[in-house]
């Protein structure tokens, strides 16, 4: 049986600790997640080992963690900023997917200090990866594949997608927490990130995470954090692009709170109270995750005693409905409407709006299992939107039909499109904590190949031009992890990898796809030298009659015809090969006492037996006959006489 509730107070007794073990996630949720992140992680996982893990990571979000993860979410911001530039100089982009590569770019750094930019190859590839799984995902759900166990275990509708995929971001999850254990990688925060978090955590008995354990965590917190943040933020966008009145308060905080663009700070974020207010209201009628949904382990009743109550049976799956509940206008005035005001604080008492009901507003779920990491998904949202209204300027697309699509999340179902335009005010690269990236391209004398030569940094983020002595400086490179490579139609160059950290120290090292995380070191400022022409052109294979010899194919018919012609040569040398020979062949005989077809037939259908002649009576047959002969040639003879 399914209830689906928007009832406050029986809301509270579901999610609430008066009956925190009287429930547990439907089947229907594992399925979906299991063979994702595994069944040892805060999304899937109950009882005890849901409490022993809550408890263990509840540290790694305090706000003195999460502080120092503030420097990675505006540098990965300012980066994704000047990418929205390049992709939307005169064309609309999907906000909704650009924001989307943002929101993984920053948690894969928070969590396992990776550099960043999706357009590098690793994270290129994660994100690839992580959309394609979540298609997939959808489909079956769409399908009811999920829903049915036995249909979601058939090697069909798109389970090779998630099979693929999970064992990839498995794979490279794995390496990075080796890597890490092992010294050959590091946090980029200005303090411990996730993944050292999770290494160093501890229980009351002074156990600490397996590796298994440690992978599944830190996926839950990319897989869940990266789709939720996406979806606020880009329904965040839209709601400031159909309301000019609350973009206007919005620019004119940050204006004030952040003059001159400079770069968010911890202090400086909590004075943002309207863009909070704005992602508050956001949240409300967009919730991530719009239903949840219990199952009932232990009957109990749900309600106030004198008010409406509910009797739930065991196995009952209760669906709370955070969407309906958000818009249910005896507990929020004017429900329909987006006003951010509602979350400002008193003017004079600088306190919070109280709240109609404690559980009327559940964005991030609540009790026991709410999410653990809504403090995270908020301050980077903040610093994202700050950014945001801080350098850019977005004109929505006319016509566009924006829709609402619910499948695990509630997301825009075609997307969200605008272009994206520069304001005015240009920030200085003091001020938003940038640096450069400077070095010399050497090629021999005489050659005229740097006029079309480009100094790429990630396959393009950022580009150079070098001067006509071959030196080059890139400027505003937020701090991060970047792959440095020449573009040149004459010459051959091998990338460089360049490290800077949040204090502007550079380094720079070979790069390794095989092991990202092994160290060699190079001079800087760089020194790119030729290591060649680039090849064009493909020389055409020549075909020669050793070829055809040693063709695989032509070898597996050689050696068996070559040991049919040796074989007897070698058993005709040898007597005791001979005689194994001979009794094979014996073996290989019929035997005369096997029954016949017809015999067993006649057992199978019942029909009459065909009666065998014993031996005795073969013997006297031969004897009666010879016994007859005997006696033609004595008369024969008689005659003759």
């Amino acid at each position: 049986m399914r209830i689906m509730i928007s009832e406050p107070d029986m809301i509270a007794d579901v999610v609430g600790r008066s009956h925190v073990h009287d429930y547990v996630k439907p089947d229907v949720f594992g399925n979906i997640f299991k063979p994702l992140i595994g069944s040892h992680n805060l999304l899937v996982s109950e009882g005890e080992e849901h409490e022993r893990a809550r408890k263990m990571l509840n540290p790694a979000f305090h706000f003195i963690n999460l502080k120092s993860m503030i420097s990675i979410m505006v540098n990965e911001t300012a980066k994704a900023i000047d990418s929205f530039f390049l992709s939307s100089d005169s064309n609309a982009i999907d906000l909704h997917r650009e924001l989307s590569g943002l929101t993984l770019s920053i948690i894969m750094s928070s969590a396992f200090g990776q550099a960043s930019s999706t357009r590098s190859n690793f994270n290129r590839t994660m994100y690839q990866t992580v959309n394609d799984v979540f298609e997939a995902i959808k489909y079956r759900i769409m399908h009811t594949i999920t829903q049915i166990p036995f249909l979601a275990r058939l090697p069909f509708w798109r389970k090779s997608v998630i099979d693929d995929g999970v064992q990839l971001i498995g794979d490279a999850v794995d390496q990075i927490i080796t890597d890490r254990r092992q010294g050959r990688s590091a946090s980029l925060c200005a303090g411990s990130d996730l993944l050292d978090l999770l290494l160093s955590a501890i229980d009351s008995d002074g156990k600490s995470f397996t590796d298994e354990e440690i992978k599944q965590q830190a996926l839950t917190f990319v897989l869940a954090g990266h789709e939720t943040t996406n979806n606020l933020m880009a329904w965040a966008m839209y709601v400031l692009m159909t309301n000019e009145s609350a973009l206007r308060a919005c620019r004119e905080e940050v204006d004030k709170v952040l003059p001159n663009c400079i770069s968010p700070s911890h202090e400086l974020i909590s004075n943002l109270v309207v863009c909070e207010a704005v992602l508050q209201e956001t949240l409300r009628l967009y919730p991530p995750a719009p239903i949840f949904a219990r199952k009932c382990v232990r009957e109990h009743v749900i309600g106030k005693e004198g008010q409406k109550q509910l009797r739930i049976p065991v196995g009952t799956t209760i669906v709370i409905n955070s969407y309906t509940l958000h818009r249910r206008a005896d507990l929020w005035s004017r429900p329909h409407e987006f006003d951010y005001t509602r979350w400002l604080r008193d003017p004079v008492t600088d306190l919070k709006p109280k709240l109609a009901h404690p559980f009327c507003y559940l964005p991030f779920a609540a009790g026991s299992r709410n999410c653990i990491g809504q403090n995270f998904a908020m301050l980077e949202a903040k610093i994202m939107l700050a950014m945001l209204l801080q350098r850019c300027d977005f004109v929505m697309e006319p016509g566009q039909n924006i829709v609402q699509e619910f499948i695990i999340t509630m997301r825009p179902k075609y997307g969200i499109r605008a272009q994206v335009k520069s304001l005015s005010i240009n920030p200085s690269t003091e001020n938003i904590g940038s640096y450069k990236i400077e070095g010399k391209i050497i090629v021999p004398p005489g050659d005229n190949a740097l006029e079309n030569t480009r100094i790429l940094i990630d396959e393009g983020l950022y580009i150079g031009i070098p001067q006509v002595d071959g030196t080059f400086v890139i400027s505003g490179v937020p701090s991060g992890s970047y792959i440095v490579s020449v573009a040149s139609p004459l010459h051959v160059f091998e990338p460089v990898r360049v490290d800077i950290n949040a204090k502007g120290k550079t380094r720079a090292r070979k790069v390794n796809f095989i092991q990202p995380g092994e160290v060699v070191t190079m001079k800087y400022p760089l020194n790119f030298e030729t290591h060649g022409i680039p090849n064009y052109f493909q020389k055409r294979e020549v075909y020669r009659l050793t070829d055809v010899i040693m063709n695989p194919m032509f070898l597996t018919l050689l050696v068996p015809l070559a040991l049919l012609l040796i074989l007897p040569k070698l058993a005709s040398q040898d007597p005791e090969m001979q005689r194994d020979l001979q009794q094979a062949s014996n073996f290989l005989q019929p035997n005369m006492n096997t029954p016949d077809i017809g015999d067993m037939f006649a057992n199978m259908f019942g029909g009459p037996k065909k009666q065998k002649p014993t031996q005795s009576q073969n013997n006297g047959a031969s004897g009666g006959i010879s016994t007859a002969q005997q006696k033609r040639k004595i008369e024969a003879a008689k005659r003759r006489n």
